[in-house]
Formats: structure tokens, C-alpha cells, sequence
């Protein structure tokens, strides 16, 4: 690199391109010397030492540096805050040591900060708050330790890439990571972090990939992660997770979900990503059961209905039961009174609220289509108990997914269906909804009796 002296009296240049060679050597301090009219520097992929020089800083019309790729040593210079100008700093891939300067909170037109592959030290400096403009942060694989203030959730900018995995963060994610609505992946797996998982991460609607494997990360998976309509690859494994697989994640289109060794229990769903085996991971959890075949898990539990043969203290007790059969069909004669004409009390209710509801009705009346209140999920709709009126029925609310092709036609058929069809084995419909929820999307609703007794497969 010795030929860099050479140049320090092009007064004009403005460029420097050299990535992808074999030069070795030192960047000397020949390199404060260039033109001030530089604006782009790339020596990245090279086979550079020593140090990186701190008077670059005299290069005050820099926008790009790009040292990746080599082997400088030592620490990051401090005078790099002084490049009021610099859009992009790449010095990734190195083997620089001590900590991120706190200067660099000075770049305030920073948008890509890439210092991942070295062996920086120490936390992150909460002066990276100030980088408003910043829209790719990675500093990953290196050892960085500590915990994760508040001031990194503070950029709101970042909107490519948070990556800070590989390192040896502690503590709990703080809720603030919510205000990185914008941000499209972050990766903060391969650290200590433990706690919940906070339910304000369901707030970054923008995410497509986000990454959480190998953290001591407790309880279950929020249910605001319903939120993240396009999120496409998420992978919680290696965690101390638990609870049930949330229900709604069939019906996000994922295309890699990587659940394995946690400790989830029950049913695995067989919709959605649950149906493609090469692109979903549920292995290590020792719980769960059903799913698709190609899953190889146990069967789930059912309950035993196959007749039992009478003992004979059982047969003593069914004869002593005969004597008093009088009895009971007398109470049951009266409890089938009382029962009628509360069916018919509440039937009479129901019919008077024949009206049109709303989507804010219907968001109310299932606490926000909560999971606790899930029934059952369709081909085209889920189906919630909730109650719609004052009178404290509860009823069942089809709700139809308008994303499935069909999904409209089937709602169509249904109404022109139930318009003309009465029958004492089909339960009945009480109204519907045909509205736009709070996103302006359509949305669509059918509102029937409830059976508190469960389903006839139950």
C-alpha cells in the first residue's frame, strides 16, 4: 500500500476503489492525505494489518468506507466520529478489539454501520441513539457484553437489519423493541438474554425474519405475534418456552418455522406452515403430539369410550338405581320444564336482537378473537364463543378468512343457505356482519346459537 503516497497530490480525486486484491501492508497515515474531495473509499477483501489510521478523520467529505475483510488489529479510532458526512462504515471481518467508540453517535447522517467479525469488547455506547438515520446495525459476532438499553430500540430508522447475535448479552429484552415498527429482520439469537418474551415485539409489523434461538427466553410465545402478517422465517428454538403452539400461526404465511427444543405440550396444528414438514422444526419437546404424519409424533390422548362389562357390585348398584328411577324421572320431567322455558326465554332474546352488528361488536364480544376463546378453525373461517347483547347469551362467531381464495363465495352460499333452511338439527343463525375492520379490510361474520354442551365430535 506503500503507492498510496503517490496520490496524496491528485487534489481532485474523489473515489478509491482497490476490493477484491491481494495487497498487503499497512493503510498508513499517507491516507489522511488524499484529496479532501474524497468521498469514497473501498479496500475491502485485501490482506491489510495494523491499525486503522485516526487521522482519516481529515477526510472531512467522506460518504463511504469500506475496510471489511482484512486484518486490521487494535481499536476503532475515535476520530471516525469526525466524518460529519458518512453515510456507510464497513469494517467487518477484521480482528479489531477494545470498544465501539461512542463518537460514532456523532455521524448523524450514518445509515449503514456494519462492524460485525471482529472482536470488539465492552457494551453498546447509548450514543448510537443519535444515529437517526441509521437503517442497518450489525454487530454481531463479536463480544460484546451487558444488556440491551433502551437506546438501541430508540433508533427508529432501522428498517433493513438489527443483527446483534454471537455476542454475550444478559438480561431481558427490553419492551421498547416495539418501536422499531419499520425494521424488515432482526437477529438477536446466540446471547444470554432471558425473561418473556415481550409482547410489544408483535408492534414491529414490518418484521419478515426474526431470530431468537439460543437464549434462556421463558413463558410462552406472545399472542400479539399474530400481528406480524408478514413475517415469513421465525426460529425460537433452543429456549425454555412452554404452553401451547399458538393456533394463529397456521394461518400466517410463513415459510420457515423453527420451534425445536422447548418445552411446548400439546397438539400440533396441521394447517398452514404445520403441513410442510421440510420447512418446520419441532423436534425436542417432549409434549406434543399429533400434527402431520411425516411428524412421526404420538398420537394425542382421547378419551375412553369403549363399554365396560358390569361387575357384579355394579349390577347390585344399578338394580338399588332402578328403585329409585320413579324419582329421577320426576326431577328430570321438572328439570325439562325449567329448561324449556329458559330456551324459550332466551331464544325470545335473541330473536328481538335481530339486527346487524358491527366489527367493533364483534371484536368486543371475543376479547379481540382471543385464543381462549377459539371454538374451532375451518377451512374458511374460525369460529369464537363470545356474547353480543345485554342479555348474557353466549352464541358462536364464524368469522371468515377473506385471505383464502373462496372464502366470499362460501359466505355468499351460506347466507342464500340459511335464508330458506329450518331444522331442529342445525343450529341456528342469529344475524350477520358484513363490514371493514379498524384497517379498512373487508370482514365478514355469521353469528349462531351456541351449544354449551360442545360439539358432536366432542
Amino acid at each position: 500500500m506503500d503507492f498510496l503516497a503517490s496520490l496524496v497530490n491528485c487534489s481532485k480525486l474523489e473515489r478509491l476503489g482497490l476490493d477484491s486484491n491481494m495487497l498487503g501492508g499497512s493503510l498508513t497515515e499517507a491516507a489522511a492525505n488524499l484529496s479532501i474531495q474524497m468521498t469514497h473509499i473501498a479496500i475491502a477483501d485485501n490482506q491489510l494489518s495494523e491499525t486503522v489510521p485516526s487521522g482519516v478523520k481529515n477526510l472531512v467529505n467522506l460518504v463511504m468506507l469500506d475496510l471489511s475483510l482484512n486484518q486490521f488489529t487494535g481499536a476503532l479510532p475515535a476520530s471516525i466520529g469526525q466524518l460529519p458526512k458518512l453515510h456507510s462504515l464497513s469494517v467487518f471481518s477484521n480482528r479489531l478489539s477494545g470498544k465501539i467508540p461512542s463518537s460514532i453517535g456523532n455521524i448523524s447522517l450514518l445509515s449503514i454501520l456494519d462492524l460485525h467479525d471482529n472482536r470488539l469488547q465492552g457494551t453498546i455506547p447509548p450514543s448510537l441513539a443519535s444515529c437517526e438515520n441509521l437503517l442497518q446495525l450489525d454487530l454481531s459476532l463479536n463480544n460484546l457484553n451487558g444488556t440491551i438499553t433502551n437506546e438501541v430500540f430508540s433508533i427508529t430508522s432501522l428498517s433493513i437489519l438489527l443483527n446483534l447475535s454471537r455476542n454475550h448479552f444478559t438480561g431481558s429484552l427490553p419492551s421498547a423493541v416495539g418501536n422499531l415498527r419499520s425494521l424488515s429482520e432482526m437477529d438477536i439469537s446466540w446471547n444470554k438474554l432471558s425473561g418473556e418474551i415481550p409482547a410489544s415485539l408483535g408492534d414491529c409489523i414490518k418484521l419478515e425474519k426474526l431470530h431468537l434461538q439460543h437464549n434462556f427466553f421463558g413463558g410462552s410465545i406472545p399472542s400479539s405475534f399474530r400481528s406480524l402478517r408478514g413475517i415469513q422465517n421465525l426460529d425460537v428454538s433452543h429456549n425454555n418456552l412452554t404452553g401451547l403452539i399458538p393456533s394463529y400461526l397456521q394461518t400466517i404465511p410463513l415459510l420457515y418455522l423453527n420451534l425445536s427444543s422447548n418445552s411446548f405440550e400439546g397438539e400440533v396444528p396441521k394447517l398452514g406452515i404445520f403441513g410442510n414438514k421440510s420447512a418446520l422444526s419441532v423436534q425436542e419437546n417432549d409434549r406434543l403430539c399429533g400434527g402431520i404424519p411425516e411428524l412421526e409424533l404420538p398420537r394425542c390422548p382421547t378419551e375412553n369410550t369403549e363399554h365396560q362389562k358390569f361387575s357384579s357390585l355394579e349390577l347390585v348398584l344399578i338394580i338399588i338405581g332402578c328403585l329409585l328411577l320413579g324419582l329421577a324421572i320426576l326431577l328430570l320431567f321438572v328439570f325439562c320444564l325449567f329448561k324449556k322455558r329458559k330456551d324459550r326465554i332466551l331464544r325470545t332474546s335473541l330473536e328481538e336482537s335481530y339486527v346487524p352488528v358491527s366489527y367493533e361488536n364483534i371484536l368486543r364480544a371475543t376479547d379481540g378473537f382471543s385464543p381462549s376463546n377459539l371454538i374451532g378453525i375451518g377451512s374458511f373461517s374460525s369460529v369464537y364463543k363470545g356474547r353480543i347483547n345485554d342479555s348474557g347469551a353466549f352464541v358462536a362467531i364464524k368469522v371468515l378468512n377473506l385471505q383464502r381464495r373462496g372464502a366470499t363465495r362460501s359466505f355468499r352460499a351460506e347466507c342464500e343457505a340459511l335464508r330458506n333452511i329450518r331444522h331442529r338439527n342445525l343450529v341456528k343463525i342469529i344475524t350477520a356482519c358484513s363490514s371493514i375492520d379498524f384497517q379498512g379490510n373487508d370482514f365478514k361474520a355469521l353469528i349462531y346459537e351456541y351449544m354449551p354442551n360442545g360439539s358432536l365430535e366432542k
